[in-house]
């Protein structure tokens, strides 16, 4: 049976665009990229330290690239944000 699909998932940071452009050129049957990203990504909260805002608009900036790389590409981009799983209380006590 013949692959239709090619789907690559690496995690969002800020290096996501380096690595994504190089999964694109060194993997040319992909054919979507979904981006996930954690909701606590997109606010700019007024209690967060220089570094972590920083580090949000860069991350934000790089899932920006890309989307761009893959609408340049013609392949379908995908963005979604989800909630933080909330961690067990098992694994909090461990």
């Amino acid at each position: 049976m013949a692959r239709l699909e090619h789907v690559h998932i690496i995690t969002v940071r800020e290096a996501i665009y380096p690595l994504c452009a190089a999964a694109v050129r060194d993997r040319p049957d992909i054919t979507h990229t979904f981006v996930f990203t954690d909701m606590e990504l997109h606010p700019n909260n007024p209690r967060d330290e220089s570094m972590i805002r920083t580090q949000k608009e860069g991350t934000r900036d790089a899932v920006t690239k890309v989307r761009a790389l893959s609408a340049s590409l013609k392949i379908p981009a995908s963005w979604s944000t989800s909630f933080p799983r909330p961690m067990p209380l098992s694994a909090m006590l461990s």
